[in-house]
């Protein structure tokens, strides 16, 4: 009711009914006598109250009905605006689903597109003809591929996390392998196949140092700076160049043995064929017969 005495004509008639109790009680406090005589003015007082009580309540009624109106609107705009938010939030969780399945299907192909990279990598690194050994920064083995098993006698499980200086270094040459392995890490520019390739010599797993042609790229991953060391065994090709070259030095030693005899030989036949030349011209000036002339010609 403190909400309806907001009301100018609902207080009014609050007030019109309190005054007309106020009446009532004047004539109900007074003498019994008093109130035999006015009972007439009682009964006109209480109808009155009847129909101003009557017409109070029928305004709060009204105005009930109004703030009840007015409720029900707000909780009709509480209900619409939480089903446009609830809308929105759907559209959102819809957006957002569609979103992370997109995603999802993009980093799931793209995971099968780096598995299947890897894949060939590690085929390609199996099947490489040259040794391939991955080490990290400080020289342990991370991979060792079966062609580095066939040259130098380990198997992966052996030099895996061993020290490659230690394993396939000669002794007398770790330190220089030790400060290409710095040099190329202060670099950081990786040495292709093809680049940056020198020749040194390596050991193997019964103790026998050979020649090996090695090239070393650097690379980086989860564990820091990387070594890749593409070996190739180079015996054989060695001993092809050193026959080849012998047999350049014998064909050349030929060819100046013949050439030398050639020109010894122009000259010891030049000189005794001048001669000659020169004693068939003068015999060629001299008064012959027909027949010697034919056999001088």
């Amino acid at each position: 009711f403190a909400k309806m005495r907001l009301d100018d004509a609902f207080d009014s008639q609050l007030s019109a009914v309190g005054s007309r109790l106020n009446k009532i009680a004047k004539i109900i406090d007074r003498s019994d006598h008093e109130l035999l005589n006015d009972l007439d003015q009682l009964i006109s007082e209480l109808v009155s109250a009847r129909e101003e009580a009557h017409q109070i309540a029928l305004t709060g009624i009204g105005l009930r009905s109004q703030y009840e109106d007015a409720e029900r609107a707000s909780f009709i705009r509480l209900l619409l605006g939480a089903a446009i938010v609830s809308l929105a939030i759907i559209l959102f969780l819809g957006y957002l689903l569609v979103t992370i399945v997109r995603q999802y299907r993009l980093y799931q192909e793209a995971s099968d597109a780096i598995g299947h990279a890897n894949a060939r990598i590690k085929s390609s690194f199996d099947v490489s003809s040259d040794a391939i050994i991955v080490t990290d920064n400080k020289g342990y083995i991370l991979e060792f591929n079966m062609a580095a098993e066939a040259v130098f006698g380990f198997t992966a499980f052996e030099a895996i996390g061993s020290d490659v200086t230690e394993l396939i270094i000669p002794h007398h040459l770790r330190a220089a392998y030790l400060n290409k392995l710095i040099r190329f890490s202060k670099i950081k520019k990786p040495h292709l196949r093809g680049k940056g390739r020198f020749e040194m010599t390596a050991l193997n797993k019964s103790g026998e140092e050979f020649p090996v042609e090695i090239s070393i790229g650097t690379s980086s991953d989860q564990r820091g700076t990387i070594f890749i060391s593409y070996l190739r065994d180079i015996t054989r090709r060695l001993a092809d160049e050193k026959e080849l070259k012998t047999a350049r030095d014998e064909a050349l030693a030929a060819e100046t043995a013949k050439s030398y005899f050639f020109a010894v030989m122009s000259h010891e036949m030049r000189t005794p064929l001048n001669g000659i030349f020169g004693t068939l011209e003068l015999l060629g000036n001299s008064k012959l017969s027909k027949k010697q002339r034919g056999y001088l010609d």
